[in-house]
């Protein structure tokens, strides 16, 4: 019998080597992390990393790069490790609350003809914004309905919208507020801090000398962020379904 080569340098074949004898010794195969946003075999998830996505030849930060995904980069699941890493993501003004940390898992992926690891803590299943474009106009561009209440020129103005993926967006705003309410289904707390995120930067502004945030954080189920130069973000799954709550306060 040939001795298995499990240092093969095809990721694919190795990981395969591995599934089986986890499969061995263990009677079943690996599994994916058991959260509501699980991806699925043959799925095509989107690079949602400002800064792009390291793809690497093990399932390790330690490992040699194969390439850095830049953002909107498309990859195609190949399969699941239950290898995790712990990502530090934004800092509290308060030390207690210091800091928010998102947890991945390293999954084997395609992008183009290589083949690697990357965490998934960073992809999602929808596409990318257009550079500059901001979370509202980005949801409005991919809906199939809008409802409005007067224009963007009058003192009150609100509107509705929902996605073909069933993603939906309320805006209101007035002399001194706005308010954005998204729901995404079968998004978890931190895929919607990813989301929201890239269009907000929520850590760029946490390490201003200018602006203090502080966090109030149930794991499961809800998540706030207050920044004192902007307002507060909250995040709450509820029924599989996470909704992102933004209110911000101008010239009170």
């Amino acid at each position: 019998m040939n001795a298995i080569n499990l240092k093969s340098k095809n990721p694919i074949i190795r990981f395969s080597w591995i599934v089986v004898l986890l499969t061995m010794l263990f009677g079943q195969p690996l599994q994916a992390k058991q959260t509501v946003d699980i991806c699925q075999t043959g799925e095509v998830l989107y690079v949602w990393a400002k800064t792009g996505l390291n793809l690497r030849q093990e399932p390790s930060i330690h490992s040699k790069r194969l390439a850095i995904l830049v953002p909107g980069s498309q990859v195609k699941v190949l399969g699941f490790t239950q290898e995790r890493y712990a990502i530090k993501t934004l800092r509290s003004t308060e030390d207690e609350q210091n800091p928010y940390i998102i947890k991945g898992n390293w999954i084997l992926v395609q992008v183009g003809d290589i083949q690697g690891f990357v965490l998934d803590t960073y992809l999602l299943p929808i596409p990318t914004p257009k550079a500059g474009e901001s979370m509202k106009h980005y949801l409005i561009s991919m809906s199939e309905r809008v409802a409005d209440l007067g224009t963007e020129d009058d003192d009150e103005y609100a509107f509705s919208a929902t996605t073909p993926k069933n993603i939906s967006i309320q805006y209101e705003s007035g002399e001194y507020y706005q308010n954005i309410t998204v729901t995404i289904p079968n998004f978890t707390i931190e895929d919607g801090f990813v989301f929201y995120n890239f269009f907000n930067n929520l850590q760029g502004r946490a390490v201003s000398d200018d602006s203090e945030v502080y966090m109030f954080k149930n794991w499961k189920s809800e998540l706030s962020v207050f920044d004192e130069a902007t307002g507060e973000v909250n995040f709450q799954v509820i029924d599989d379904q996470l909704v992102i709550s933004e209110v911000m306060m101008e010239g009170c």
